[in-house]
């Protein structure tokens, strides 16, 4: 799917409450529009992180077919009052799917921008069905992303379809790091090359890249950002380096 597509359901409309913590202008889909690369940069390492809406753009392909029909079993009048979570249950459960997996990803380590909640459904006639490996031949994967303020509420449309790649979903959702020189005509400094060739700064060596960083003896100081990384220094050593973030790999 293109960006503009993503951004119809990452900076979804999903609304006010008055109950929401949001107030007036809190929420994700009040927020400016993101994608233009893949880590959403700030002034700190802890506040940068992977932009769901590249993620979508590179990784999703919609199942138009399932998302039509989906459209339709909510504008019958007996489903207006059925929430998203409702109304795409029931179409997938008349249908003869079933669902395999289910979560939010506020639950688990991430760096997403965003919050969804993912499921996994077997398609009509797969069984038995491994659903993380599997392809969409023999599943569907349906997609919440949230966008209100707190992740209670506030969901988008379902995305309807599957990811590119060797997952079903993503695995590894945690920004990843690698260590550079601190400019062209400086070498990268014995700790830092040790550390990028042990891989310890990356998703497959720890589920938390980043706080593995600072258990290592890495530190920053406020404001430390230079261009697309931040100058780190090591615990007992003189040199510094650059921190770059990185998206892992996603099985795409």
């Amino acid at each position: 799917m293109d960006t503009s597509r993503a951004l119809e359901f990452t900076r979804y409309n999903s609304g006010k409450h008055f109950l929401d913590s949001g107030m007036e202008n809190g929420r994700i889909w009040q927020s400016p529009p993101d994608g233009q690369s893949d880590v959403i940069m700030d002034s700190d390492p802890h506040y940068c992180s992977i932009s769901v809406t590249a993620m979508l753009a590179d990784m999703f392909a919609e199942n138009d077919y399932i998302a039509d029909y989906i459209m339709e079993y909510a504008n019958k009048s007996e489903n207006e009052n059925m929430s998203w979570f409702e109304v795409s249950e029931s179409y997938f459960e008349d249908n003869g799917y079933t669902k395999l997996a289910r979560d939010n990803t506020y639950n688990g380590e991430h760096s997403l921008s965003q919050e969804y909640v993912w499921e996994v459904w077997a398609n009509p006639g797969c069984e038995p069905c491994d659903w993380i490996w599997a392809n969409d031949d023999e599943v569907t994967v349906v997609l919440f992303i949230h966008t209100g303020a707190d992740v209670r509420g506030g969901y988008s449309k379902p995305l309807v379809g599957h990811f590119d790649g060797d997952y079903s979903i993503p695995v590894d959702t945690s920004l990843e790091w690698y260590l550079t020189p601190m400019d062209d005509d400086s070498e990268l400094p014995e700790w830092a090359e040790d550390i990028n060739e042990r891989g310890e700064l990356s998703s497959g060596y720890s589920s938390a890249p980043l706080y593995h960083a600072e258990e290592l003896g890495i530190s920053w100081d406020d404001d430390c950002r230079r261009g697309e990384g931040f100058v780190v220094s090591m615990a007992d050593e003189t040199d510094q380096a650059i921190m770059v973030p990185h998206r892992p790999y996603m099985g795409e």
